[in-house]
């Protein structure tokens, strides 16, 4: 635990976890399977990994800013971390959607292998998104008592 806490303090060492936390359940609890009820299609995919993307990007350029007390600098830090899991979960979907794409460009069953395929290469995503989930929450509850992460 630090010294000088204030309230304000905690609170803005509290931020990048919600905003990380936001983000998951925006764009992939609600936008993400809305869209694919709606049958939206490949923007229903798009749409939600851009918005995604973009609160992943704040988080890394506002980890990198100076910030004027060491729990809320340390705090940033961490919820990029947990961001880079994150990417991990899109890097892995994202090669199995190209594979998919290119087995179903060979395959004369291409249509029905490519929907096969894509609910698979979904898997990927939804398991960081719940790993992604605990850690933030922990994150949470550390960032709400004050204390710095280990590294």
């Amino acid at each position: 635990m630090t010294d000088n806490l204030t309230p304000d303090i905690i609170k803005q060492a509290k931020t990048p976890h919600e905003l990380f936390m936001i983000n998951l359940a925006l764009f992939h609890l609600l936008a993400t399977p809305a869209s694919i009820a709606l049958d939206i299609g490949l923007w229903g995919f798009i749409v939600p990994l851009a918005c995604s993307l973009v609160f992943i990007g704040y988080t890394g350029y506002r980890s990198q800013q100076h910030e004027r007390h060491e729990l809320i600098h340390a705090h940033w830090q961490l919820a990029r971390k947990h961001t880079y899991i994150l990417l991990i979960g899109y890097g892995i979907t994202g090669v199995i959607l190209l594979l998919a794409t290119v087995i179903a460009a060979s395959s004369a069953m291409g249509h029905i292998m490519m929907v096969a395929l894509s609910r698979v290469a979904v898997v990927p995503v939804v398991l960081v998104m719940l790993i992604c989930f605990v850690l933030e929450s922990s994150a949470l509850a550390q960032a709400a008592q004050g204390n710095i992460p280990k590294k």
